[in-house]
């Protein structure tokens, strides 16, 4: 939901104010939320824990699956990312309003929360592997609508997809 606010204010306040002005708003949260830091527990007591009840000592095939999941979904992520980092610049070489670009990615993100949404209600349900492919494939049909020189109606629609599936996946 903050997400979705800044990207609809930011191309308003931009302008005037300059980025300087957004390093220092991100800089006043993260020192607004240094306390909640003391709240972490230390590494050490999540190990001794652990420990305590049994859990330590995980065989090599579990920490190679693990690091293996944990590999892929930072491969995801990248490319998911990377995405994002260029959806601006493909609103803007379609002509878009800097405005318009902000408002559409501002209601992209809150479709995000609908996929997120989508996902915690199939989950039970659905498994893992079928929604999970599905959701790709939507995803993937999405950059194909993001292609080419885009109607504003079409750049909403597509980003609203891909922002959807992005959280459902």
């Amino acid at each position: 939901v903050f997400g979705a606010l800044g990207l609809w204010v930011l191309p308003q306040i931009l302008p005037e104010l300059g980025f300087g002005f957004i390093y220092l708003v991100i800089g006043t949260l993260i020192v607004g939320l240094l306390f909640l830091l003391r709240f972490l527990p230390e590494q050490r007591d999540v190990a001794v824990a652990a420990k305590r009840s049994g859990e330590g000592g995980q065989s090599t095939g579990v920490l190679l699956w693990a690091c293996a999941g944990l590999l892929a979904i930072f491969v995801f992520y990248l490319g998911q990312y990377g995405i994002w980092a260029y959806l601006e610049r493909i609103g803007a070489d379609s002509g878009l309003s800097p405005q318009g670009i902000g408002r559409t990615l501002s209601v992209a993100a809150i479709m995000g929360i609908g996929g997120a949404l989508a996902a915690a209600l199939l989950s039970a349900r659905c498994g893992r592997i079928w929604p999970i492919s599905l959701g790709t494939v939507i995803s993937i049909l999405s950059m194909f609508l993001l292609s080419g020189k885009l109607v504003a109606s079409q750049y909403l629609i597509a980003t609203s997809i891909f922002s959807a599936m992005f959280n459902f996946i």
